[in-house]
């Protein structure tokens, strides 16, 4: 891409191109949310897709004959009741400023939605979704609710600002916004923040005998250093505090917590208003009623025919026989269904009650419920997900139980066409060279396939009998032939066997799976993480290496495995001295060299006097000409992650490229060099090596650097585990591209693709996002009276802005025509470097 000036400026442009050049203009900056400060020549362009899974569901409301269903992760969904339609909405390309949607309501005729960057509406016309509340003060929105003077209420959470200054903080970034604020209008909001609230971090709202209660759990607010009572220096944190239930009524707030309200706990999810109470779910009192004169708490007791089920309530509903639904989960997180109530209409009376407990044939999908909604036919619908053992929730799409209580019926995106991917927590992608096919790994749901015509399908351990050796994907590699490689985690562990059950490489011919994995294959470990091909019919593969967890015992990784594609044969395996680690993140070969990419292992013995050894990961080369390898590491220049007892620097590569010129490059971790906080980012760094040399830039506070593509026009490209993408044009300087609407759905990046459809991102929980090039700028019509002779230009026309693709270089100097009309009318061209 030429980034000269032209020599001269054109003889003359008519004003019909001044106005193609400010639309270009005008494309160029839409497409550059969350870029690097407007003195740098180059722009990201193009546009923006997300795929995602919407079965992780916040909140439902019927409409007709229709269900509104808002989702974590996968925007909103428009679902028939009967199960025999459905229509998804995400950012950007359905107009949705974010995925992330928590609450749906009925306004002034209209649906709105709570989004994590501001207030969405539904504009029916057109089928699709606005950004709305114009002056509206917040931005990760939680709740919506109407009171009774038909007034809008909102309600948001904080948001972690990384560039925010905060008094006393030595360095940058906190937490900033959440509260509530009303309109009557839409346009003007009326706004209360921490001063007049329990905390700023609100969940819930809801509107009960005409006053507005809203809730609260902790919020962090940062507290300066100090000094203990010894006098010893205590470090600048952030703490909790604040939450609880707070009314609006007859202008003024008043607010309960477990300090004024020994039953109520400080940590309330969620509010039901009933007939004769307003429900509240909490995290560790269970579930508490107010009768408007006191707050009375349903804890467990251990008999599920007396009690609630748990003291953590995820969820709370009222039916319309008065009924009180109830999800519940243990303190981890972990759900435990769906319980329901009947209070006897004494809710400050808990000796009355009578409790059933959904189980067996009405169990739910998934055992974790963040959603319900009675119907007015004794059914109910409940937003069901799972939790697995790291702690992150999968969706499990929506139930419903029938009146007859037993009989449950379940809505899935995944099993209607054109369906959806699995998961929204992406590992890997790959592009079949035959079919066009797009694979997909998640990291807990196995993988999803993109056919050409948009319809996808799934593959799953269980679903092909153990032929895909797990449903934790780590990569996808495709052969020439259309063979299909993919390399899984161990994530299931047989308590019984004490052995674990999952795990290995995969091979798909095109109709059948086969599992090599175990003694039998020969493979050193099934706990793998990358794959690369290396043309020659070799399979080379990596083991180890886990982005969740310690790198301790399973996750130490046995180096790298070489297998014949053809015999499906393992050869033979690298391992530590001749790798800097076995600890394998990336491979990448080319011609006759495989450049691998580790990150440390770190093993103490538990046992009392037990050995304690690490091996200080970093890159490694193997040339398989010469049979020899050759490594870097911090003595070449690669950044520690972290320093041993022995102030030995520690590596932790996570990704490694090579480019069209040959030139090396590896991303990874950094240990942060200005800052001790314990909620700070890390550092993340990109280094090359070029004719044997290494050089290393520091990314500031991105996280790891997870994965790394070329864009075949000179950039290089950086998928980030905290902080978005990074971009290097040719020139050498790096531009920020985070999360924003019609942009990038998310910061927390984990892979990264081009191909000729797009440059694709996988994320750790906003599902797949393609940046495909932009298209070429249309010529508006001229105004009247300007047409050149001939009429307007049927082709593109100048001004020339370099080729299209995904980065842009602006030229040093815009050649632009001067123009006005003269006294009599006629039109005057004035070029300044006219000879």
């Amino acid at each position: 891409m030429s980034t000269e000036p032209p020599a001269r400026a054109r003889r003359s442009r008519p004003l019909w191109r001044c106005a193609v050049l400010a639309a270009v203009l005008g494309v160029v900056g839409a497409r550059s949310a969350g870029a690097s400060g407007s003195g740098d020549a180059w722009r990201i362009v193009g546009r923006w897709e997300t795929m995602a899974s919407g079965d992780d569901v916040r909140a439902m409301v019927r409409d007709g004959d229709g269900l509104w269903a808002a989702s974590v992760g996968g925007g909103v969904l428009r679902w028939r009741t009967d199960g025999s339609q459905w229509r998804q909405y995400l950012a950007p390309q359905d107009g949705l400023p974010c995925n992330d949607v928590y609450d749906v309501v009925r306004w002034r005729d209209a649906w709105w939605f709570a989004t994590c960057r501001g207030l969405a509406g539904y504009d029916g016309a057109r089928d699709r979704m606005f950004a709305a509340g114009e002056g509206l003060p917040l931005r990760a929105l939680s709740a919506l609710a109407v009171d009774d003077a038909n007034r809008l209420w909102v309600a948001a959470a904080p948001h972690w600002d990384p560039l925010l200054a905060v008094p006393s903080k030595p360095t940058l970034g906190g937490w900033t916004g959440g509260g509530v604020a009303f309109s009557a209008d839409g346009q003007n909001w009326t706004m209360f923040d921490a001063a007049a609230l329990p905390s700023t971090d609100v969940r819930d709202l809801a509107v009960w005998r005409g006053d507005v209660y809203t809730a609260h759990v902790p919020q962090r607010v940062w507290s300066p250093p100090s000094t203990d009572p010894d006098g010893q220096p205590v470090a600048g944190r952030w703490v909790i505090s604040g939450g609880g239930v707070a009314r609006f009524a007859e202008g003024k707030w008043t607010a309960w917590s477990n300090e004024n309200a020994p039953e109520l706990a400080d940590a309330v999810n969620a509010l039901a208003a009933g007939p004769t109470a307003l429900w509240a779910a909490t995290s560790g009192r269970g579930l508490v009623a107010w009768n408007g004169a006191v707050w009375r708490g349903r804890r467990d007791c251990g008999d599920e025919n007396r009690c609630i089920q748990d003291n953590y309530v995820t969820a709370v509903a009222i039916g319309a026989d008065a009924t009180v639904w109830a999800a519940t989960a243990r303190f981890n997180g972990r759900g435990t269904g769906v319980a329901l109530l009947d209070d006897r209409a004494t809710p400050a009376d808990a000796d009355d009650d009578g409790w059933f407990v959904l189980r067996g044939a009405s169990a739910m999908p998934g055992d974790l419920v963040h959603a319900i909604l009675p119907d007015a036919d004794a059914s109910a619908w409940f937003g069901c997900s799972t939790q697995d053992d790291e702690g992150r929730v999968r969706g499990a799409g929506i139930a419903r139980l029938l009146d007859d209580r037993q009989t449950v019926t379940r809505l899935d995106s995944r099993s209607l066409p054109p369906s959806v991917l699995a998961a929204n927590d992406v590992t890997a992608v790959a592009r079949h060279p035959l079919t066009g096919d797009l694979w997909v790994g998640t990291a807990r749901s196995g993988l999803s396939v993109r056919g050409v015509d948009g319809v996808w399908r799934s593959f799953t351990r269980a679903s092909t009998a153990g032929g895909l050796a797990g449903d934790a994907v780590a990569d996808i590699a495709i052969e020439a032939n259309g063979t299909v490689w993919v390399a899984t985690r161990q994530s299931t562990f047989d308590a019984d066997r004490r052995a674990w059950s999952d795990g290995g490489l995969s091979r798909f011919d095109g109709r059948d799976w086969t599992r090599l994995s175990g003694s039998a294959s020969g493979l050193p470990a099934d706990h793998l993480s990358a794959l690369a091909l290396d043309g020659r019919g070799k399979l080379w593969v990596g083991t180890g290496a886990t982005d969740h967890g310690p790198k301790e015992f399973h996750y130490r990784g046995w180096g790298v495995a070489v297998v014949d594609t053809a015999t499906r044969r393992w050869e033979r395996t690298f391992t530590h001295p001749q790798l800097a680690s076995n600890n394998v993140t990336d491979i990448a070969v080319v011609g006759d060299q495989v450049w691998v990419s580790t990150a440390y292992f770190f093993y103490v013995d538990p046992r009392p006097g037990g050995a304690q050894f690490n091996t200080g990961g970093g890159l490694s080369v193997y040339d398989q000409g010469a049979g020899t390898w050759r490594s870097y590491t911090d003595r070449e220049g690669l950044p520690p992650a972290v320093r041993d007892r022995g102030n030995r620097a520690l590596i932790d590569l996570r990704s490694v490229l090579v480019d069209a010129a040959g030139t090396v490059w590896t991303g990874g971790l950094a240990v942060a060099a200005t800052t001790d906080e314990a909620d700070a980012s890390t550092d993340g760094f990109v280094a090359s090596v070029n004719s044997g040399a290494l050089t290393a830039e520091r990314l500031d506070r991105t996280g790891g650097v997870v994965a790394l593509a070329a864009d075949g026009q000179g950039a290089i490209w950086a998928a980030t585990r905290d902080d978005g993408l990074r971009v290097r044009p040719p020139d050498g300087r790096w531009i920020r591209q985070s999360a924003a609407p019609g942009g990038l759905p998310s910061n927390r990046l984990t892979t990264l693709r081009f191909d000729g459809a797009g440059g694709w991102l996988g994320t750790a929980d906003q599902g797949l996002a393609v940046l495909r090039p932009p298209l070429p700028p249309t010529a508006p019509p001229p105004p009247p009276g300007t047409e050149p002779p001939g009429g307007a230009p049927t082709a593109t026309p100048e001004p020339e802005l370099g080729e299209y693709g995904y980065i842009l270089r602006l030229r040093t100097t815009l050649y632009l025509p001067i123009m006005h009309r003269g006294a009599s009318g006629g039109l005057i061209v004035l070029d300044p470097l006219e000879p």
